[in-house]
Formats: C-alpha cells, structure tokens, sequence
C-alpha cells in the first residue's frame, strides 16, 4: 500500500474542510506543557470513499505557534475495531512550517481500518526539541468513515 505526504502549505492555500468537532481533536496534539498555549493542532481526520470501492483519509495539522516550527514529522497509524495497527504507517515531513501554515497528510486505507492514532510528532523550535506521543485512537470523522 502506497501513502503519500503532503508538503507543508500556507492556510488559504487549499480549501480543505476543518472537522466539524476540530474543537474537541484540537488539543490532542499539543504542548503538555501546563499553562503553554498548543503549538500544534490536529484539523482533519477524515475518510474519502473512491469510485472503486476503496478509502483514502486525509489529515491536516496546523501551526497554531506564533513562530514558525522546524524539521516536524508525524507519525500516523491506521487501527482495527480491535485496537490493532493495520497496514502501513505514514509519516509525513515539512522541513519548516510557518506560523498559521497546515501539514497535509493522505493515504489509502487498508479495509479493516475504523481509526487512526498519532504515533509520534516532534519539531524543533527556539533551539529546542519537542516530542510528544503516542497519542489515543481515534475513529475517522465524516460520512464516508
């Protein structure tokens, strides 16, 4: 199964369509750092039926940092009803991403995913790293889920 990355775009840029409950995702990925404002935020958790019968999900994370955030990577897996990893993991890159800008991300789904799960996501800003994940399972939004 072949994923595909996203690079890094500004917001505006594409007219991709934030999760209806972006409120209640949004904090799952973000600074653990009491009283530290999120520096990023998970947008878009949704699933594309294809023509053919297949699934492709798209997710987003955006920069919510008032500075822009280097060398971030996430690590994405796809899970069973079970809880169990399915298929292969995606992990998408952006060398920079500017305050305000959104990681894409795209994969075609294997047939028993219902969900995915944040494995791992770090950037470095200001000199320092920030690491954080694994993050809980979540089921995918929309009606093609």
């Amino acid at each position: 199964m072949a994923n595909a990355a996203g690079k890094a775009q500004e917001r505006g840029g594409d007219r991709w369509r934030t999760l209806p409950a972006a409120a209640d995702v949004a904090r799952v990925v973000a600074r653990e750092v009491a009283g530290d404002p999120p520096d990023m935020a998970f947008t878009r958790n949704e699933v594309m039926r294809e023509t053919l019968g297949g699934r492709t999900w798209r997710g987003a994370l955006a920069n919510l940092a008032g500075r822009p955030l280097d060398e971030v990577e996430v690590r994405v897996r796809f899970h069973d009803r079970d809880g169990c990893a399915v298929g292969s993991p995606l992990t998408a890159r952006a060398a920079r991403l500017a305050p305000g800008a959104d990681l894409y991300m795209q994969a075609r789904l294997p047939a028993a995913a219902v969900g995915m799960q944040i494995g791992s996501l770090r950037w470095t800003a200001g000199g320092g790293m920030v690491a954080l994940g694994p993050f809980g399972c979540r089921p995918f939004s929309g009606a093609q889920a």
